[in-house]
Order: structure tokens, then sequence, then C-alpha cells
């Protein structure tokens, strides 16, 4: 199968294979289409659109049912010759973000003629349900906002690994109502191993399960898979406070920053009581990024004033505030 892009050089259609369709990017001249072998193709439209038609269009191909298909006519069925090709261009506009797909008719020695008048077969549009299951974001979501059946809503995230290499993927970040909890529902405050733990053994917890990520690297690995996307998590110091590994502001919507906005106001500690010996700190909360020169430490803040600094996991017992991620076809 394949996508029709323009070659920036020529401005000419060319076709690529969908599978070797590696990310899309933008510049000025609208959207790079990358692919595995390094070639960039370009399309006159908005990264974002053509994201999302890719997706669509893979969505087809993976026979998802909530993409609705639709054929102009019942001749260009009829008129399909087993020595054709299909080829496909995006239709993007303001009002229609789709995929029309054509065929083109290929001779007796196996050439396909691009240049033949091609006929379109089926036109691929999203219906309401498939753009909701692919992961397309609520219309103007706000920071600190319940959205049900998912969290309270903490921004959109494109996460870079220790390296600070991006991980190509967009996510729509959700935060638990409420700290984490022991098995009888009550506020934890434990080491960050025992946390991790915890979020390990969590099943259906405000309706997702929770997920095996003992350091920041294992969290970015899963992301970019994929087989950490829904599963709650401790947060990484950049979506805590804002600040990567090394210290830099990196993100103003984080959870300290929005302590106090929406729904989450007055669901985290944020007064210094110091220790009780059974609460712990709990006005300190956790972050799986770990120091770069001692991976037995990791970030921690406090939520009183926003200080910081580098806790050994097996020491002091803290609150943590789950977070989850759910991807975008942005």
């Amino acid at each position: 199968m394949f996508v029709r892009a323009l070659n920036r050089s020529t401005s000419q259609p060319r076709e690529l294979a969908f599978a070797s369709i590696t990310g899309v990017e933008a510049d000025a001249a609208g959207a790079a289409i990358l692919t595995q072998d390094g070639v960039g193709f370009y399309a006159p439209h908005p990264a974002d659109m053509v994201r999302k038609a890719l997706t669509l269009y893979a969505a087809f191909l993976n026979g998802r049912e909530d993409v609705q298909v639709s054929f102009p006519s019942l001749s260009a069925l009829a008129n399909l010759r087993e020595q054709t090709v299909s080829a496909f261009h995006l239709d993007l506009t303001k009002d229609q973000i789709g995929i029309i797909e054509e065929i083109a008719p290929v001779d007796a020695d196996g050439n396909i003629n691009l240049d033949a008048p091609q006929e379109i077969v089926r036109t691929l549009s999203y219906t309401k349900t498939a753009a909701q299951q692919a992961g397309e974001p609520l219309k103007n979501p706000q920071i600190g906002q319940t959205i049900e059946g998912k969290g309270i809503y903490l921004g959109v995230w494109e996460p870079k690994d220790r390296q600070g290499q991006s991980l190509s993927r967009t996510f729509a970040v959700y935060a638990a109502p409420e700290d984490l909890t022991d098995e009888s529902g009550r506020k934890l405050a434990a080491t960050f191993k025992d946390a991790a733990k915890r979020i390990t053994a969590v099943r259906n917890w405000h309706g997702h399960d929770g997920g095996s990520f003992a350091s920041d690297a294992a969290l970015y690995t899963a992301l970019k898979d994929g087989t950490g996307i829904g599963k709650w998590f401790i947060p990484p110091r950049e979506l805590l406070v804002g600040t990567d590994l090394n210290g830099a502001k990196v993100r103003d919507n984080n959870l300290y920053a929005h302590r106090n906005t929406g729904d989450f106001k007055d669901s985290f500690t944020t007064i210094d009581n110091g220790s009780d010996g059974n609460s712990g700190y709990a006005v300190w909360y956790w972050s799986c990024t770990e120091r770069r020169d001692y991976r037995s430490s990791v970030w921690t803040a406090r939520f009183s004033d926003g200080d910081g600094g580098w806790d050994r996991k097996n020491h002091y017992r803290l609150s943590c505030r789950p977070c989850r991620v759910e991807a975008l076809t942005i």
C-alpha cells in the first residue's frame, strides 16, 4: 500500500510504502513524511492533519470497524481489475480529514502508469467514535479538569528520554484524583520501591491498572513501544515539578504548579508537619527520575514550597501521585 505525498525538491507526487513511514514533522513548507530509509516527502498540509490521516489509514488496514469507508460509485468497483495497484493521497481540508484511494493501471510488463487517469475507489473518513478511540483529545480540555474514565487532565506531553531524545510520541496526561492508596483505600506513604510495587499491583484503580516501571528509563521505553500507555506510573520529574534530569525548566503544566488548580485543589498534602512516624514525610512526593550518577536515588519534591532533592529509593516514606497517558493522533 502507498501514500501519495510531494517530494520537496520536485514538487511532484511520489508514492511511498505505508509500512516504511516512521513519523511526520512540520516545517515551513508543510508536513514532512519521514521514512525508514531517511527519504523525506512533503505535503502542503499541517502536520497534525497528516498524522491523523495516516493514523486513519493504518486503522483501516487493521480492520477497525469504526472507520467509515464510502464508495463513490458501483461502477468504480465494477471496473476493478487484477492488474491494478492502489495509490493513496491525503484529502486534508478544513472540513474533512481522510484518504482517497485510487487505482493506477499496470501494463503487461508490470510497470505502474502513474500518468494515466486514476479512478477513485473509496474514501476513508473519521467517524466520531473512530476519533475518540484513536485518542483524539477532547475539545479544549482544561488543566485540572476531571475527564470521566481518564483522570484529572494535566495537558499534552511530548516526552524525551534521559539522553534528551524525543520519543516521537504525543500524549494526553491524566493524574489520579488522589494520592496512591494502600489495599484498604487509605493514603499510602511509602518508600519509592514500595510505592512502585504497589502501583504494579493495583487493578482497576480509578478505572485503570498499574504498570511496572521502576525508573524513568523503564517508563520511557514502555511509552515508546506502547506497553506503558494507559497504565498508572510514578511521574517523572518533568511531570512532577516541570524540570528535566538536569534541573532545566521544560514544562509549565506539572503537578506542583497546578496543585491548587481545578479538581487538583485540596487533593495533595501541602502542609509540612514533618514526620509523625506513621505517615512518613507526606508533604514530599516521589518522581521516578533517577539521579544520573547514582541510580539508587530519585528526585523528590516538597509540595508546601516546591523544594526538591535526590532521595534514596529505600529510605524515606513519601507520597506518590500516579499519572497515566493516552496517545494522541496529532
